[in-house]
């Protein structure tokens, strides 16, 4: 799964469960609020932790639920990049809106008019698009939640009256860089 605000993947939160409890692993690919993409996109005056913590604490439930460990049920990453839309993928089947930047096969733009969601089940060269392009986003993201952190940081939420500035500043702080990138090194 990717996207920002987590609108609609806190909705469906129940579902996300009963996957968990029939082995399902999640890979959720999120540009936040305190990141540039998010900012680019939707300012800096949009509500979304709750719809996190909705997700995440869901998530985090059932894995306790199936005796399953969350850190090897669910990664979650965050990316500063911003997110063409959101995706989601279930076994080989892809849900995403439509991607404005790219070409079919007879060289003619893939675009839209109106918001509509692309159902891709058929292995098309579109889909591999989408899921090509939702890899490299994935493996590039800048930063992965620590879910023992997520815990502390979500009963604080959950207990104290706080603002959406320090809600995310809790979030934040339960992230962590993603030690992928090797330091450049100095000139010999």
């Amino acid at each position: 799964m990717s996207g920002y605000r987590l609108i609609l993947t806190s909705k469906i939160a129940p579902s996300l469960s009963q996957a968990i409890r029939q082995g399902a692993n999640l890979k959720l690919l999120i540009s936040p609020p305190w990141m540039d993409g998010f900012k680019l996109v939707y300012g800096e005056n949009d509500r979304v932790i709750d719809n996190y913590c909705k997700v995440f604490s869901a998530i985090a439930k059932a894995c306790r639920e199936a005796n399953r460990p969350v850190e090897q049920v669910c990664e979650v990453r965050f990316t500063k990049k911003p997110l063409f839309s959101d995706t989601y993928k279930v076994d080989l089947h892809i849900v995403t809106g439509p991607y404005m930047h790219n070409r079919d096969e007879d060289d003619h733009r893939i675009t839209a008019n109106d918001f509509f969601t692309y159902n891709l089940i058929k292995k098309s060269r579109l889909y591999h698009l989408v899921e090509n392009e939702y890899m490299t986003v994935w493996e590039e993201a800048d930063s992965v939640l620590v879910w023992e952190e997520y815990a502390k940081a979500s009963e604080q939420i959950r207990i104290q009256d706080l603002r959406e500035k320090e809600k995310i500043e809790l979030l934040k702080e339960a992230s962590q860089p993603i030690g992928h990138l090797l330091p450049i090194p100095l000139s010999v």
